[in-house]
Parts: structure tokens; C-alpha cells; sequence
């Protein structure tokens, strides 16, 4: 850990604290613009000075505050995928009232403090603050094989860290059960953000920001809220699961969200035979071996060397999901654009066992058109894998 990191008020000499912290305000050490973070401790150790009641109590407050946030930076270096400034978004959204940015957040909702409590308010807020990075950290670490976490992560980080935090922080017991209740939690995440991000219709209402603010332990009562909003949505007149099966039932799939349900549907294919689930770090390529790198692929290609499609197959069938399947990169280019009949044989070297059921129908009907894509469409999930 860098020990100029910026914020530590002894760094000026022959500077008065007070007038340090102003400084910092503004400027670290190396000339360059302070990050959020940094900002937001220069901020409240001003605020510390300007509100305590002697400079004793000044002194011993900085120093707490200073103790707090190096603990801070240290959990932000080992923080690899997000950077600290997420991380304290994240917070503030989980803990604070709404707001243009975190340090906008934090000097409004100080200012909502009476100045006796002011004290206490900072203190508290560093002190949550340090269990935001202690949890992101451990959301980090299990979410490379935690697949109940992972799957909120994949569908919408912004919408769901903010709430992970809470969890992390206010769920309690040892630490097998506290992660199996928030598994418990996170799996009725998905199912919602499943139906967010699959869907026919215009959801704009994301209400997970305002449940993580208001969660400080209530666990059932979230637990019913999120499984009753899974259901019907977070509006009345939402028809939930209905804009997700017309989703689906639609002719074009092609973009790159559509990974998340074909990683899902070979998980279950693999979980039907006992075998090994590919994990969220290795579908995400976190240890970045180029050879297992998804991509989306065609079965029948996009360019085909063999024949020319009909317009209305090129509209209705080319791009729809029960034509396309995962693919790592070095399958990809070997497949280039050549019948898949002639090419079956391709499919089962691979380590993908949903391309086996490609083989499998390829060898059995000689052809792949509509028909053979409307069957594997029909296999395909039409909701959320885990409401399967």
C-alpha cells in the first residue's frame, strides 16, 4: 500500500490540520485530482475539526478517522474488478438519500445531522464504509464460483451491489448459513432481473436502490418483497413473466446478453449428467486463458459457403436464440461458415455439452432449418433458468 496515500494531514508540514485537510480538498501530494474517495475523507476530516468541541477531541477523532479509512485502502487494493469509486457509489446508494454524485451525497445528508451529532455521524458513516469494502471484497472472492451471487452480478451489478452490501453487512450467524441465506435472497434477485433484462416491454422502474436503503436487517420481510416482486414486477400492472416469454418467442437474439441464458442452459444440461458446471469465473474468462473466451456463434452461419437463405429465413430464424450457441473463440474460426451438417462431427470436440444435442440433431435430421431451430428454441429457457 502506497504510505503517501492521499488524506493523511501529516503529509504538509508546518501546515495547521485544519488548513491540510482544505488542501487535500483539492490536490494529493503528486499534483493529481483526487479520487471520490479521497475527496470524501479530506471532506469529513475538515468536518471532524470544524465541529468538535476542543482540539483534543479533534486530534483523537482524526486519528480514529484516519485508522478507519487505511484499513479502507488496504480492502480497496485487493479489490481487483472494481475500483474504489464504484465501491463507494455503491455504498452511498445502499446508505445515503439519493444523489447526483457521493460526495454531493455525503455533505447533504451531513448537513441533515445536528451539529452536537455530527460527530457520530462520521464515525458511523467510515465505519459502514470500511464494511462496504470488506463486503465487496468477499462478494468478489465468491462470486467467481458462487453462481447465486454471480448471476446478480451478471445481469445488473449496479442495480444489485448496492443491496449485496446490506446483505453482507446486516445478515447474520455463522458464515455457511449467513452465505445460504443470502443465496436464498440473491436467487429471487435474479429471477427479477431475468425478466428486466429479457423482455418485450419498457421497464424503466429498478426499485433494488431504494430496497438496499431502506434494508438494515429485516430479512423475511425483504425476502417476501423480492419473491412477490419476481412475480409481478415492481408495478401492479406489470405483466411480468408474460413480456419474458414473448422475449423468446421473438426472431432476433443476436447480441451479447443472450450468453447469460445459453452459459445457463448448459450449466443445466451438465447438472442433468453430474458434471462439473463451467463456473462464473471461467464463463467470464477471469483468468484469461483466450481459448475459453465465449462468444456467440451461428449454428447454421451468418455467411454460409453452401447455400443462400430465403428473406424470410434471414429474418425470422438466422438470429433466433435456437440457432445459437456458445462457442469458444477457437472453435469459432475453425467453424467459419461451412455447412453444419457436413460439420457435426465438430461439435462433439467440443467441451460444450449443449453441442452434443446440436450434433445429435444435425445426425438425425440431415438438415438445419426452421425446424430444427424451433426445436431447440422449444428447449431453451423462456424464463429465468432458476424458475426452471
Amino acid at each position: 500500500m502506497n504510505e503517501n496515500r492521499v488524506g493523511s494531514v501529516e503529509l504538509i508540514e508546518g501546515v495547521p490540520k485544519l488548513q491540510a485537510t482544505q488542501i487535500f480538498a483539492f490536490q494529493n501530494d503528486r499534483g493529481k485530482d483526487l479520487t471520490a474517495l479521497e475527496k470524501i475523507k479530506a471532506y469529513l476530516m475538515q468536518q471532524v475539526y470544524s465541529v468538535s468541541p476542543s482540539q483534543q477531541k479533534s486530534e483523537d477523532e482524526i486519528r480514529n478517522l484516519e485508522g478507519l479509512f487505511a484499513d479502507i485502502y488496504q480492502r480497496a487494493e485487493r479489490i481487483k474488478h472494481y475500483g474504489e469509486d464504484q465501491v463507494l457509489g455503491h455504498h452511498c446508494i445502499a446508505y445515503l438519500p439519493a444523489g447526483s454524485s457521493s460526495i454531493e451525497m455525503v455533505k447533504s445528508a451531513l448537513k441533515q445531522v445536528d451539529k452536537p451529532s455530527r460527530l457520530d455521524w462520521i464515525c458511523l458513516f467510515a465505519i459502514n464504509l470500511k464494511e462496504s469494502f470488506l463486503a465487496m471484497e468477499e462478494i468478489e472472492r465468491l462470486s467467481l464460483q458462487n453462481c447465486s451471487i454471480a448471476d446478480c452480478l451478471l445481469l445488473s451489478p449496479a442495480s444489485v451491489i448496492p443491496l449485496l452490501l446490506k446483505l453482507f453487512r446486516y445478515t447474520t450467524g455463522e458464515t455457511e448459513i449467513k452465505i445460504e441465506r443470502i443465496n436464498s435472497i440473491c436467487a429471487h434477485v435474479e429471477r427479477v432481473l431475468f425478466r428486466l433484462e429479457y423482455t418485450n416491454a419498457d421497464y424503466r422502474t429498478d426499485a433494488f436502490p431504494s430496497l438496499a436503503r431502506g434494508y438494515s436487517g429485516q430479512y423475511e420481510d425483504l425476502t417476501t418483497r423480492i419473491r412477490e416482486t419476481a412475480k409481478r414486477g415492481f408495478q401492479t400492472w406489470w405483466d411480468f413473466e408474460g413480456a419474458c416469454r414473448e422475449y423468446f418467442k421473438g426472431t432476433y437474439h443476436y447480441s451479447s446478453k443472450i450468453k447469460y441464458v445459453l452459459w445457463k442452459y448448459e450449466n443445466r444440461l451438465r447438472e442433468r449428467k453430474r458434471m462439473h458446471p463451467i463456473s462464473p469465473a471461467d464463463f467470464q474468462n477471469k483468468y484469461g486463458r483466450e481459448n475459453l473466451e465465449n462468444t456467440i456463434d451461428h449454428i447454421t452461419p451468418g455467411k454460409p459457403s453452401f447455400t443462400v437463405y430465403t428473406d424470410e429465413f434471414r429474418q425470422h430464424w438466422l438470429h433466433n436464440i435456437g440457432n445459437l450457441t456458445l462457442m469458444a473463440w477457437g472453435d469459432n474460426s475453425e467453424k467459419r461458415n461451412l455447412n453444419p451438417v457436413k460439420e457435426a462431427d465438430m461439435y462433439d470436440a467440443t467441451a460444450f455439452v449443449s453441442h452434443k444435442e446440436i450434433r445429435d440433431l444435425l445426425l438425425e435430421r440431415q438438415q438445419w432449418g426452421e425446424n430444427e431451430i424451433k426445436t431447440r428454441r422449444d428447449a431453451l429457457p423462456k424464463s429465468s433458468p432458476k424458475a426452471q
